[in-house]
């Protein structure tokens, strides 16, 4: 077996000892750097709005990543100029290099701006960015800094990326119901639910169809449903759909509130 493959060996058995999803970085922190990678930065964007406002975006950072530029992203928006976002939103989700996808022409001239503003003010010479998730509730994906300039880093994507791809996506797969849960760490109005509105929902997470509703839980019509229904998507947020309530509420399983 290949130092590498011992090397990922090794990442998945502490990856998986690890309980929480801040642990589980820590130590896809370590092996980024063993992998001779300089810093890193995940990322949850989520979709669903929850009351008013949508929740933050989640962003999980190596010591190592620069700070200030996070904070200049972050407070100039600057996701409007990244092209690893637009790509994601048009369904992309292939490994991009950025100097690779510059020299070849696939970004535009604002976008070429960022990656330049990245390079020379903060130090970020070369990345990767590895979409991980584009889904109802969220996206995440981590991008991959490095020092190194175009020939070294060659060099590095040449005997490394492939198992950086590989500790990345674990990484993803291991947390995964950690970061599908994050947008519902404000649903405390789930505690104030009657118990019809409990009822309804546990017909929803069964797969049923909602004109079946009756034979479940104690109302009057379907119409009666379809209004409770209605309601309960205004407490959650305006833009959530009844598609994303229901797949909420069996993705994320938030009957687990209860019990019978």
């Amino acid at each position: 077996m290949s130092n590498i493959r011992l090397i990922v060996a090794d990442y998945v058995w502490e990856l998986y000892a690890q309980e929480t999803l801040e642990e589980r970085f820590k130590v896809y922190e370590k092996y980024v750097g063993i992998l001779k990678f300089d810093t890193a930065i995940y990322t949850f964007v989520p979709k669903l709005a929850l009351g008013d406002e949508l929740p933050p975006n989640i962003f999980l950072r190596t010591s190592d990543y620069p700070t200030d530029f996070l904070d200049h992203y972050v407070s100039e928006g600057l996701e409007r100029y990244d092209f690893t976002v637009r790509n994601m939103i048009d369904g992309d989700m292939s490994v991009k290099d950025w100097r690779v996808s510059e020299l070849k022409q696939q970004i535009t001239p604002e976008e070429a701006d960022l990656l330049l503003l990245a390079k020379e003010d903060y130090g970020l010479n070369n990345g990767l960015s590895i979409p991980l998730m584009n889904k109802s509730i969220g996206g995440s994906a981590v991008s991959v800094t490095s020092l190194e300039k175009d020939a070294a880093f060659n060099q590095l994507k040449e005997e490394n990326l492939e198992a950086l791809i590989h500790c990345t996506r674990l990484f993803h797969d291991a947390s995964l119901t950690d970061i599908q849960q994050l947008p519902l760490n404000s649903l405390s109005f789930l505690l104030d639910l009657t118990e019809k509105e409990r009822g309804l929902l546990r017909h929803l997470a069964s797969g049923k169809p909602l004109k079946n509703v009756t034979y479940s839980i104690d109302v009057a019509s379907y119409g009666v449903a379809s209004n409770m229904l209605n309601i309960l998507r205004e407490r959650f947020g305006k833009k959530v759909t009844r598609d994303q309530l229901m797949y909420l509420v069996g993705l994320l399983d938030i009957l687990s509130f209860y019990t019978d």
